[in-house]
């Protein structure tokens, strides 16, 4: 797996974790990236991406579902 996937993968959950209020999972996840990988941009991301999605049908697990495929391909 490249880095970047690798990181987009990890910014998918981070948005799951913190979209479903699983604030221990947030934790991890934000434990296990390194602070070159431009973690400030990385938090104010998900964080977007979870107040978007609370705008918009659907639940967090099925916008990460999609989020997941399309990295994927």
């Amino acid at each position: 797996m490249t880095p970047t996937i690798d990181l987009s993968l990890r910014s998918i959950a981070l948005v799951r974790a913190l979209g479903t209020g699983d604030e221990i999972e947030a934790a991890h996840i934000l434990g296990t990236i390194d602070p070159r990988e431009s973690l400030g941009m990385l938090v104010q991301t998900a964080q977007i991406v979870v107040t978007m999605q609370r705008s918009l049908p659907g639940d967090v697990d099925s916008l990460c579902d999609q989020l997941e495929a399309g990295v994927r391909r």
